[in-house]
């Protein structure tokens, strides 16, 4: 009788075989995600290259934020003038109640009307901001050393403020007024350009 023939394990053969197809897939993979990446970075190089050299950007809108303080619901209007580069700013408060209003400490009072001059406090500007506090019926003037865009309306009270924005434009002869309903926030738009 022939000898037998020891039959060869195939469990080997595959093994070798799973490693080598893995082997080649990764090799794939990692060639395709090779190519991939710089096919990209070619894309994104030339297309931003060319938003870059024909982009234009437009100037920062100047933004200037006011706050006011109250204890119930209050009525008060702000009237900005501009004449060119030149600003000026009227704050009319409340007619029942007192308003605390804090305005960039750069805004210079020029007068006060409704009460005595002494009634307008200021507390030393912090962050700067100045914190006014307007009696009620009281005026204030300011001028302003630059015209903002718009306006940032803030308020930590409770209860609502009907503030009345009036954007006078003095050389186009123009005023645009607007009632913003302040609870929280709200930015105010002051001049169409």
């Amino acid at each position: 009788m022939p000898p037998k023939k020891k039959k060869k394990s195939r469990s080997g053969k595959k093994s070798k075989r799973v490693l080598l197809r893995g082997a080649f897939i990764r090799t794939c993979i990692a060639g395709g995600a090779t190519f991939i990446l710089v096919l990209l970075s070619s894309i994104v190089s030339q297309t931003f290259s060319t938003l870059l050299s024909e982009a234009s950007v437009s100037p920062p809108k100047a933004t200037v934020t006011i706050g006011l303080e109250y204890e119930k619901s209050i009525e008060a209007q702000v009237d900005i003038s501009r004449s060119g580069e030149k600003g000026y700013v009227i704050v009319h408060g409340d007619p029942v109640q007192l308003m605390k209003i804090s305005l960039p400490a750069s805004w210079h009072r020029t007068e006060v009307s409704g009460v005595p001059l002494k009634d307008v406090t200021a507390e030393p500007p912090l962050f700067g901001f100045v914190r006014w506090t307007l009696p009620p019926k009281a005026t204030m003037s300011m001028n302003i050393p630059a015209v903002p865009d718009m306006l940032s309306l803030e308020t930590p009270s409770p209860g609502r403020a009907t503030v009345t924005i009036n954007a006078i434009d003095v050389e186009a002869h123009s005023i645009a007024p607007q009632v913003i309903l302040l609870q929280r926030k709200s930015l105010v738009h002051l001049w169409e350009e």
